[in-house]
């Protein structure tokens, strides 16, 4: 069987409704927003470059969409701010 459909479904959800939450809940709470923006983008970059090279294909597709979200949850801080 093939479950990487799966995963990667599981994987979206939780990501986007995990950046969903904290963005709103770090930009409420936070004085600047530099910090929180450089964390999630350098935390997007590892788990990037730890899909890139595992082997094993469904934790490699977690991680892949679980980088992009939250690279895109570092430029969703920027965007709120202005």
């Amino acid at each position: 069987m093939n479950f990487i459909g799966a995963i990667a479904a599981l994987a979206t959800f939780l990501s986007v409704w995990f950046g969903h939450v904290v963005v709103r809940k770090i930009e409420f709470v936070s004085p600047t927003i530099w910090i929180p923006t450089t964390i999630f983008a350098t935390l997007g970059i590892f788990i990037e470059y730890l899909s890139l090279i595992t082997v094993n294909r469904p934790l490699s597709t977690a991680f892949g969409i679980l980088g992009i979200t939250l690279l895109f949850d570092a430029l969703e801080f920027t965007r709120q701010q202005k």
